[in-house]
């Protein structure tokens, strides 16, 4: 019987790992394609679980810390600053869809995140 209950509170946390998993996979999937041959994918995975459970601050990031975001390029960086600079602080990743050079799949990855 005691072990029963282990095993109820224990799979929650294991389904909820699952999700996470699945999460990365899908981001993984959909950068794939826009990445060269060569790419480690592990090192990959690696960096977004690490963002998962550490996010950026939107409102608080430097060019640095979104350079380090895989599937931003050099010109959506410079456009999210140039954006922020003449506008108030972000309240909803949805805002993102405002900046010039953000399509939905760069916005589905921040909601990935």
């Amino acid at each position: 019987m005691k072990i029963l209950y282990v095993l109820f509170f224990l799979f929650p946390a294991f389904s909820g790992l699952a999700q996470e998993d699945e999460k990365v996979k899908d981001i993984i999937e959909s950068l794939a394609e826009n990445l060269p041959e060569d790419t480690d994918l592990s090192e990959l995975t690696e960096k977004l679980a690490y963002f998962r459970k550490h996010p950026i601050n939107l409102n608080k990031t430097t060019p640095e810390q979104l350079k380090s975001l895989v599937f931003l390029s050099a010109a959506q960086i410079g456009s999210f600053f140039n954006y922020f600079q003449s506008n108030t602080k972000l309240l909803d990743v949805l805002e993102l869809q405002a900046i010039p050079g953000f399509d939905i799949t760069t916005i589905t990855g921040f909601c990935l995140l």
